[in-house]
């Protein structure tokens, strides 16, 4: 304990203000193991563990890289848009591909667990290292708030962790191999952030230094996927509320302090209130539902992600659409568009949850507990965004908005459409780019945009406009004073803001859409959509576009340089104009508007003015009669936009 105690502290004083500079660890790395029981995951993208039955049964000479994707790997037809993925620096770090909506790479990590807290949760953050098994395979990274700021301060940070736990305690001021059973902080003056396999400590200026713990899960997320945990214990402001998002889209798991009689903590109340928090647990209960978490992750039973895999027992097919089928029942939606893996992977990771390892058990608790089909829903929709996300793609986009007004006259509209807007902070961040050109101008131009979702819950908060104070990290203070006013719950979008966006709950898939688009944003939805239904969504967009209007893509989407429908004008940053000629799919077949099936009233959402009251009749999808000259239903929609949508 004494040697350990001295290697420690002469590592932390090494990273300190007058030390003695850096100290690299003398031991050597661990083997590079891959997933913990898993030999089949080394080396290479593995898929979730509970498939890996399937593919071992497999001759050899048929197997397949489990981390591909079938409909990934077959070549689409000549013409037809593939939308493909590609690694994104600035949310993955330096190692690693994004290649789906759940990085397949985050299986073959060790799990970390980043923990949030301040002063207030030393107590808790005390109980969680005495409930935490020596040989849990969990690696721990801690990020205190306020930031230790001077030697004094993180020295005795030091000595209490070490008091605290028996695990190793490394002091991070270089980049370090993530190890299994190692406790992880940063040194003085510095941010922990996770770089693939690595921890690393930067130097943040600006409102994020405010933010260690947003910085941390952030880059958990990015970098471990499904292997990164949040767990927020009490301290004040709402630091970690953005960051425990990121980690619930990455398919990752959060955990909260629970609240108790007499116990104040602005951190955990603004993480319980995002509606992405999986558990709230007394303390002490943490660490264990941690690693009974990750032990039931080997004996999970899934259907095989690939249709062309022989399934290990047939009734998990048959289970596994009875899942969907359910869900259907009770939400209404239907996840069919979706892609076969990403679907799966949520499931695995809602049977974590609920600790079960079948589809038979899972169906038991959809029957059970009446809150777990909204909750898959969550997972499913994951209606998660943050303001100017990836900003050199944003900053690409604010230097072509002047070609969208070049050619407007005076009292003309430019239209935007943002689908798939989640709480609507990227609509927010286009109103503002839009906003900041008009006063460069003295046209009377006006901007309308239209921003949808399929999550209702999504849209009414976007309808609020209220956010954390953590948007600090992605929000300049000149825009923060601008466009927000600074309330007690957070920041609100001020209202000349949002009378600039129009909310709608919408189905880009089967609803009409929005016309006479000159700029459509379609941000990270179709990495979750299968090859037909990404198809769909480009056709929907192509036909809602003008011919010199643009299209925004997420970074780690893009157009297949073939696609009949788009054209890359920055490929670098996802900006695409559509090619010239009538919609048309790569069949040949004219696209038509999509149409619901019976009579739908469309209810305008709140925007600020009359005709936010407005409901739209629009009759049923059925063909026009002999001699009848009103056109197709998709017409009269188009006209119906065009006399009533507001100005």
């Amino acid at each position: 304990m004494a040697a350990r105690c001295a290697r420690v502290c002469v590592r932390a004083r090494a990273c300190l203000p007058g030390g003695a500079g850096a100290v690299r660890r003398s031991r050597g790395r661990r083997p590079d193991r891959g997933r913990r029981g898993h030999p089949a995951c080394r080396g290479r993208a593995a898929p979730h563990p509970g498939h890996l039955r399937a593919l071992r049964r497999q001759p050899r000479a048929h197997r397949r890289d489990a981390g591909h994707q079938h409909e990934d790997a077959l070549q689409p037809p000549e013409g037809i848009p593939r939308v493909t993925t590609h690694s994104d620096d600035a949310e993955t770090g330096d190692e690693g591909v994004l290649g789906e909506a759940v990085p397949t790479r985050g299986y073959r990590l060790v799990p970390v667990v980043g923990i949030g807290c301040a002063d207030a949760g030393r107590d808790d953050l005390l109980a969680f290292f005495r409930t935490l098994a020596p040989s849990s395979g969990l690696a721990v990274a801690v990020a205190f708030r306020p930031p230790p700021p001077a030697a004094v301060r993180l020295e005795s940070d030091i000595e209490w962790l070490m008091r605290a736990t028996p695990l190793p305690v490394e002091v991070v001021s270089e980049r370090l191999r993530v190890e299994p059973d190692t406790v992880y902080v940063a040194c003085a003056g510095k941010l922990l952030i996770s770089r693939g396999r690595f921890l690393d400590a930067v130097l943040v200026e600006g409102p994020r230094t405010a933010l260690p713990v947003d910085h941390l899960f952030r880059s958990l997320a990015d970098a471990h996927g499904p292997h990164a945990i949040a767990v927020v214990l009490p301290g004040d402001g709402d630091d970690g509320s953005i960051g425990i998002r990121r980690i619930k889209e990455r398919g990752g798991l959060t955990v909260a302090r629970e609240r108790s009689e007499g116990l104040s903590s602005e951190m955990v109340e603004a993480a319980v209130a995002t509606n992405m928090v999986d558990w709230t647990l007394p303390p002490e209960e943490i660490a264990p539902r941690i690693a009974e978490y990750f032990r039931l992750e080997a004996g999970i039973r899934l259907p095989p992600e690939e249709l062309s895999q022989p399934a290990a027992d047939v009734g998990d097919e048959t289970a596994f659409h009875q899942v969907l089928e359910a869900v259907q029942r009770r939400t209404g939606r239907d996840f069919r568009n979706y892609k076969r893996a990403t679907v799966l992977r949520r499931l695995g990771r809602r049977l974590q949850v609920n600790g079960v390892s079948t589809l038979d058990g899972y169906l038991e608790c959809l029957r059970t507990r009446p809150g777990e089909a909204g909750a898959l829903l969550q997972d499913m929709l994951v209606s998660v965004t943050n303001f100017f996300r990836d900003p050199p793609c944003f900053g690409a986009l604010q230097a072509c908005i002047p070609e969208l007004f070049a050619q407007k006259m005076s009292g003309d509209a430019v239209r935007v459409w943002v689908m798939a807007c989640a709480t609507g902070e990227e609509a927010y961040s286009i109103a503002m780019l839009m906003s900041e050109h008009l006063r460069t101008t003295r046209g009377t131009t006006v901007v309308q945009i239209f921003a949808s979702d399929l999550d209702a819950q999504a849209i009414r908060t976007a309808r609020e406009g209220l956010y954390p104070f953590a948007i600090e990290a992605d929000v300049s203070p000149e825009r923060l004073r601008q466009f927000f006013s600074r309330e007690a719950g957070g920041y609100r979008v001020k209202r000349a803001l949002r009378e600039m966006v129009l909310f709608a709950a919408h189905d880009g898939l089967r609803d009409p859409p929005f016309s006479r688009i000159d700029l459509a944003s379609c941000r990270n939805l179709l990495i979750y959509l299968s090859r037909e239904a990404q198809l769909r969504v480009l056709e929907t967009l192509h036909f809602s576009m003008r011919p010199t209007g643009r299209l925004f893509l997420g970074a780690s989407e893009t157009v297949d340089e073939r696609s009949l429908l788009f054209s890359a004008v920055d490929k670098k940053h996802r900006l695409y104009v559509p090619r010239p000629g009538p919609s048309a799919s790569a069949s040949g077949r004219r696209y038509e508007a999509p149409q619901a099936v019976g009579t739908r009233r469309t209810a305008l959402p709140a925007a600020g003015t009359a005709l936010a009251r407005l409901q739209l009749d629009l009759p049923s999808a059925q063909p026009a009669g002999p001699g009848a000259g009103g056109g197709s239903w998709a017409e009269m929609h188009l006209r119906a936009i065009d006399r009533l949508a507001p100005p």
